[in-house]
């Protein structure tokens, strides 16, 4: 086999018989270990309460305590004797232009203490993120709004609600 992750993880684990569910439209979860969870979109398992994640053969070393060599030999042996299907990834789709309509202002006193006091960022940081543009408040909600630049031109942006 040419590439081990162009197997479907869920149906590799339902195939070996892993006790897991469907967790909203796509993702699953582990029975018996809460914060396992597989995301379908990303064909990848991430074990939270462990800080570990990765395909299948990452998936047979934290849950069996396999090497490297005994997990890939399993998974192998199993995908062969296993009616198993290649998935296709969706390539990821970015819109051709970034349009931005946030109406923004000045962070507030508020907004500013709580990065200050709540977020403890010192205050020379966000003083100087404000000079540069990096942030700012939204008019309609008062988020914070983070700004994100590539190549010297504005991107995207990220919210923190305060």
């Amino acid at each position: 086999m040419a590439n081990m992750n162009e197997i479907s993880l869920v149906e590799y684990l339902e195939l070996i018989g892993e006790p897991i569910r469907p967790d909203g439209h796509s993702y699953y979860r582990h029975k018996q270990h809460d914060s396992l969870i597989i995301s379908v979109r990303k064909n990848a398992f991430y074990w939270n309460s462990r800080g570990i994640g990765g395909g299948p053969i990452q998936y047979l070393m934290a849950m069996y305590n396999m090497s490297y060599s005994e997990a890939r030999n399993k998974f192998l042996d199993d995908i062969n004797k296993g009616d198993m299907q290649k998935i296709s990834v969706k390539a990821k789709h970015y819109a051709e232009k970034f349009n931005y309509k946030e109406i923004e202002s000045y962070l507030t006193i508020e907004a500013k203490k709580y990065l200050v006091v709540e977020r403890k960022i010192n205050n020379s940081v966000v003083n100087f993120l404000l000079d540069k543009g990096l942030i700012a408040e939204e008019v309609k909600y008062h988020n914070i709004i983070f700004k994100w630049f590539k190549d010297g031109k504005f991107c995207g942006y990220g919210r923190l609600q305060i």
